[in-house]
């Protein structure tokens, strides 16, 4: 199985510990075309990690006190569990705007506003 690890820190020691137990357990780390995305961080991360990868699993890892989707376990726990493929996947409901022919899906909010910020809509 290939996986990414996702931070917004990218030279922090716990994304760098991630990836170590990643190789150790045998899967492949990449950082295009996924097949899960570990996410080293918090909610905030997630949604970041969805705009990055849309639709591939994401696997969120607590390293922010405000994560309400993360599991709490242990990092070994989570990597063995995925290697012996003894694990679900939870689907989160995506919201969609359309503008013209652009069609957008977010996780948590779509944003849509005027190009010149100073002027209202």
């Amino acid at each position: 199985m290939k996986v990414a690890v996702f931070s917004f820190r990218n030279n922090s020691a716990y994304k760098r510990q991630v990836e170590r137990a990643v190789k150790k357990h045998h899967f492949i780390l990449t950082r295009t075309h996924p097949d899960a995305v570990f996410c080293v961080g918090g909610d905030g991360t997630f949604y970041a990690a969805e705009r990055s990868h849309p639709g591939v699993p994401k696997i969120l890892l607590r390293h922010s006190s405000v994560c309400y989707n993360c599991e709490n376990l242990p990092l070994e726990t989570m990597l063995r569990l995925l290697e012996q493929k003894k694990f679900f996947f939870h689907r989160l409901p995506k919201i969609e705007a359309r503008v013209g022919r652009h069609r957008l899906l977010a996780v948590n909010d779509i944003t849509i506003r005027n190009k010149e910020a100073q002027f209202g809509l």
